[in-house]
């Protein structure tokens, strides 16, 4: 089924200026991005490739900090095999609104390769991809979507076959790829995934004979799947940048407003009855130091000791860390990018270890050392952290799960305020899990509620 979803997608502005994301020397190569190209504020594909250098370490150093919050670093560290011949990592970051950005090969203590982004590069608009030689059209100057006086230009880049993402979580950055046919075919498993994650893909219907699994998915009109579509790219296509960024925005705000709806992590104290009595017997226990003196007096502040050394501890939380588990699903016609949320809570200070890559909200100084997350907590600090996007199999439906009641619904539509939601949406939920069955109905034409006082 996974070669029967597939597309081709619509575009505008091509760049075709070497990309600042890529940094290259004889033996060792790294690219951020789509061939170089990154989006801030969305997951992004690295890629590191090595020659007779095996045991060689990447890292990436970046610093997410502002006026308001000062300096942020963040690290990335990988191994890559270590084997002879060439060696490849590949993997994907959350790429935050970063001041600064730079990265290095090392081999031996040896310099292999090494760069750095410029922060004139940072862009946080999403990226149109386009694979061939034809331009897309040009977008619709009279978007009624688009805000008043704003710069209705698509950001776009030609691309190779090569340089399109392998995972979900690489095409987070991307809202279009548009396909001419005068290429070689992609992979329909790879487009397939770019549709999942939400891209609108737009292939021509002319095509060659070697995009026959592309075209049979689009024969019959737009195939929509997970959070994306495959449409035809005909002449008929009219591009609306506003409405990629609603498709955007309500996936974005459906993570936040579930994450807000997952209680703190609480902390796991003793029983109430249990620290109650021990209160009891504590305020005993002073009162007799006070009322008896003597030998009998010194009996009883042994006692009223031992029983402060016993108490105290036992009254401290149990774990040192908590945390609250959820994930959102975003699923159409058997496909669906999930992605897990999670709050921690810390009562002693300390460095909490996660296994994947985790993006924390809002930024925070951590760490992703081959393939784990380290986070460093203070006392009673609270994180809240969403885990890299993955492709699944998901039900269209849902049997054992509830659709949210009238005041749950308007509650999640009140947190859509002034964006536009998916026709025909449902929202279920199952236990931790959360479902987003979109676009039943076509486009998005639905709009929210202003947000009231309850709403989360």
């Amino acid at each position: 089924m996974l070669l029967r979803q597939l597309a081709a997608v619509a575009f505008v502005a091509v760049v075709t200026a070497p990309a600042g994301g890529v940094a290259a020397q004889e033996r060792a190569s790294v690219v951020i991005g789509v061939d170089g190209r990154t989006t801030a504020g969305a997951w992004t594909s690295v890629v590191a490739e090595v020659r007779d250098a095996p045991g060689a370490r990447l890292r990436v150093d970046l610093d997410a900090g502002g006026l308001d919050r000062g300096t942020v670093p963040m690290r990335a560290q990988r191994v890559l095999p270590a084997a002879g011949g060439v060696q490849r990592a590949s993997f994907d970051l959350p790429l935050p609104r970063w001041r600064s950005l730079s990265w290095r090969i090392e081999h031996e203590g040896r310099l292999l390769a090494s760069g750095s982004l410029p922060t004139r590069e940072r862009d946080d608009r999403p990226l149109h991809l386009v694979l061939g030689a034809t331009s897309p059209p040009a977008p619709d100057p009279d978007d009624p979507e688009a805000e008043p006086g704003g710069d209705v230009a698509l950001r776009a880049a030609r691309v190779s076959v090569a340089d399109l993402p392998e995972r979900v979580a690489g095409w987070d950055g991307v809202a279009g790829l548009w396909i001419d046919g005068s290429t070689v075919a992609p992979e329909p498993a790879r487009i397939v995934t770019a549709a999942v994650a939400g891209v609108r893909v737009h292939v021509r219907p002319d095509a060659p004979a070697s995009y026959g699994p592309l075209l049979e998915l689009v024969a019959d009109g737009p195939l929509r799947i997970g959070a994306g579509a495959i449409v035809p790219w005909t002449e008929e296509v009219v591009v609306r940048p506003a409405e990629d960024d609603a498709a955007r925005a309500w996936r974005t705000t459906t993570l936040a407003f579930v994450a807000d709806r997952i209680d703190d992590a609480p902390w796991t104290h003793l029983p109430r009855s249990l620290l109650a009595g021990a209160a009891g017997g504590y305020l005993l226990l002073c009162w007799s130091l006070l009322r008896i003196g003597g030998p009998s007096g010194t009996a009883a502040a042994g006692v009223l000791v031992a029983a402060a050394l016993i108490v105290a501890p036992s009254a401290a939380p149990e774990r040192s860390t908590e945390e609250a588990r959820a994930t959102v699903t975003v699923a159409r016609d058997g496909l669906g990018v999930r992605t897990e949320l999670l709050r921690l809570a810390a009562q002693p200070p300390g460095e909490r270890t996660l296994d994947g890559i985790w993006r924390a909200d809002p930024p925070r100084p951590l760490s992703w050392e081959d393939g784990r997350t380290r986070i460093p907590m203070a006392t009673g600090d609270r994180v809240r952290a969403f885990g890299t996007p993955e492709l699944v199999e998901a039900p269209s439906a849902s049997t054992d799960a509830r659709l949210l009641d009238a005041e749950d619904r308007s509650e999640a539509l009140a947190a859509f305020a002034g964006r536009p939601v998916p026709a025909g949406a449902r929202l279920l939920q199952r236990g931790d899990d959360w479902w987003w069955l979109p676009f039943d109905g076509g486009t998005a034409v639905a709009r929210a509620p202003t947000r009231t006082e309850g709403a989360r």
